[in-house]
């Protein structure tokens, strides 16, 4: 049974990185438990945008490429590996993953619809 994520969570784990299901349940479960304060800001990032109602796909990206960057998502991963609350293996899937949506400079690659 996969737990139901928050739409901004899905978006960017299955339409954005293309995560497996286990690795994106690993991730979230991760990120649920974690107490490193960034991490946790992460998590609700997620939770907030979550009960946003009517928000249009375009609101969505915003929010990601806004708050949700890659360098934030990468440190986040990393500390989540360091607390032993995914393995390194995983981290790195996630971390690579990240990487190849993102440019030269560090952000974002554009959606490409």
């Amino acid at each position: 049974m996969n737990p139901a994520y928050p739409e901004l969570y899905r978006i960017l784990t299955v339409d954005g990185l293309h995560l497996p299901h286990g690795l994106q349940a690993a991730w979230w479960r991760a990120l649920r438990t974690s107490t490193d304060r960034d991490s946790h800001a992460v998590f609700n990032l997620f939770r907030l945008y979550d009960s946003s109602a009517g928000l249009s796909y375009d609101g969505w990206m915003s929010v990601l490429y806004r708050q949700l960057g890659p360098t934030r998502l990468i440190q986040s991963v990393e500390r989540l590996a360091e607390d032993h609350l995914l393995s390194r293996a995983e981290a790195s899937r996630i971390q690579e993953q990240i990487l190849s949506m993102t440019t030269r400079d560090g952000s974002w690659k554009p959606v490409r619809t």
